[in-house]
């Protein structure tokens, strides 16, 4: 009995992790981000990957035309020549599986006599401790955008996002791509 609600336990903490990403933002705080008005990709193709799990090529095109269209959708110009763009953009999506061990433990009287009678009717007991190791796999995704100034050639803002993946996402498909893009770009440009 322990040892399922130990594994209940321990699918609700991983499913609450699944949620939603962890957001990093930076940025050049000497930089006007109102000059920016075009962006082009900053290589052919955009994507760089990283990891352990390969990227689907329809991965690779949902990410690129969601990155493409956040960016539209803020008011920026997309352009094909990276020399008539203000700046670049480039973008890394990877993939790692990791274990994390998790601990359990339950209490055991132990009247030595009787089993079934606790150490009220017993006045020899002992306290023991049951531990038991639970292993539970998860993968880890980031997708990390990296904008440059296309004049200068120098990184201005990187944004990256990462969170355990769910099977759904870890799919040909691509799962919620268009969601961990909108949320990396949530604040950029950056406001200064």
């Amino acid at each position: 009995m322990n040892k399922h609600i130990s594994y209940l336990l321990i699918s609700m903490l991983l499913s609450a992790c699944v949620s939603a990403p962890s957001v990093y933002q930076d940025y050049d705080r000497s930089r006007s981000f109102n000059d920016y008005q075009t962006f082009s990709w900053a290589h052919n193709p955009p994507l760089v990957v990283s990891g352990d799990l390969q990227v689907s090529k329809e991965i690779e095109v949902k990410a690129t035309l969601a990155i493409k269209e956040e960016l539209k959708a803020k008011g920026f110009r997309y352009v094909e020549q990276s020399d008539d763009a203000t700046f670049l953009v480039a973008y890394t999506l990877g993939a790692r599986t990791n274990a994390k061990v998790y601990q359990t433990g339950s209490s055991v009287y132990d009247n030595k006599e009787n089993w079934l009678w606790g150490k009220q009717y017993h006045s020899y007991y002992f306290d023991m401790v049951v531990h038991e190791d639970l292993r539970a796999e998860y993968t880890k995704g980031v997708i990390a955008i990296d904008i440059f100034d296309a004049k200068l050639k120098s990184p201005i803002w990187h944004g990256k996002a990462s969170k355990s993946l769910d099977e759904s996402e870890i799919s040909p498909d691509g799962g919620s791509v268009g969601d961990a893009v909108k949320a990396v770009l949530s604040n950029f440009p950056p406001t200064q």
